[in-house]
């Protein structure tokens, strides 16, 4: 499952772009001035809590919707 937000959000200096799904700096024209170097999984956790603000996402929760998994090492999700 993708879950990619619709729309652009601000994450501290970052912004996320939808249209590239990544996580970018931009300039004060607002053009990139550099992307976030995040591998497919790590961008997916990152919408996911996007995705879900405020919200308290169990361990559980992130491996059945981002992983589409439940039986799986600690590991899986700290490593």
């Amino acid at each position: 499952m993708s879950f990619r937000p619709e729309k652009q959000l601000k994450v501290e200096e970052w912004w996320y772009l939808p249209q590239l799904d990544k996580l970018a700096k931009l300039n004060n024209r607002m053009e990139v001035s550099e992307l976030a170097d995040l591998d497919h999984l790590c961008q997916s956790v990152l919408n996911f809590f996007l995705m879900n603000p405020g919200r308290l996402i169990s361990k559980e929760e992130l491996l059945k919707e981002v992983w589409q998994m439940t039986s799986v090492t600690d590991g899986r999700v700290a490593g």
